[in-house]
């Protein structure tokens, strides 16, 4: 089956530094997706990450949702610094996907917002 570049999923959840299992790897390369969404904590778990990586060759695109603990109010200027680290590190990643939490709407602005992705 060829991979089809409009299918995507979501990477499975590892909070509690709990690994991908070998039976995660095995679906996830039975799937045949065009694109996968990791968080960005997830990018440390190395063999995790060599996966992506080797996949990013054959054609698999990642995409990066960055992550913010639950209430924890952002501070733009390090996020903006955490994903340009980030980015340098991972240049096989397609895109990095500022979080949006609910929680967080109305003690962000525009302004902000805009700050982390400049």
């Amino acid at each position: 089956m060829n991979r089809n570049p409009r299918r995507g999923c979501h990477a499975p959840h590892t909070q509690n530094n709990r690994t991908i299992t070998p039976a995660e790897y095995e679906a996830l390369g039975k799937i045949h997706v065009g694109s996968i969404s990791v968080l960005d904590y997830q990018l440390t778990d190395e063999q995790f990450r060599a996966w992506l990586e080797r996949r990013a060759q054959d054609g698999l695109e990642t995409y990066v949702r960055l992550f913010a603990p639950w209430g924890a109010a952002p501070n733009p200027p390090t996020v903006a610094e955490q994903t340009k680290n980030l980015a340098l590190a991972h240049p096989w990643v397609k895109a990095w996907i500022p979080w949006n939490e609910m929680n967080l709407e109305s003690e962000l602005s525009a302004d902000e917002i805009r700050q982390w992705l400049t």
